[in-house]
């Protein structure tokens, strides 16, 4: 139960508190690719479903919980922008399919699709 924040500042001050707490900050703090696309995901869709990308990505069972399997899997992992491709391309399935099963969600997707395109430049 945030605030209904008033300016930029109080916003800012909102999402500040809710990636602490949802977890989120030892995504976040890295400051690159794959934290802006989980945050992307977790803002615009649920952030159990940027979880749930960032499992599929690295290879361990899909929960949707940012527990202690998946921060050790993370911590592991080789190349966090290859992960972050990775976590691109399931969340464009995850998208198509949802669409597939509600055609009123395509109102949305060329946001979505947009959003994602900005994130695949990145990597360019």
């Amino acid at each position: 139960n945030l605030p209904i924040p008033q300016n930029v500042d109080d916003a800012a001050a909102n999402y500040r508190k809710w990636v602490d707490l949802i977890g989120f900050h030892l995504l976040v703090d890295a400051g690159d690719n794959l934290a802006w696309i989980l945050i992307d995901i977790a803002v615009m869709s649920d952030y159990h479903k940027a979880i749930k990308a960032l499992q599929a990505g690295i290879g361990i069972p899909v929960d949707g919980v940012f527990g202690g399997q998946t921060q050790t899997s993370l911590a592991a992992a080789a190349s966090r922008e290859i992960l972050a491709h990775l976590v691109v391309a399931w969340d464009m399935e995850y998208q198509g399919r949802l669409i597939e099963i509600m055609p009123s969600r395509s109102v949305y997707a060329a946001g979505w699709a947009s959003r994602m395109a900005r994130h695949v430049r990145k990597f360019i």
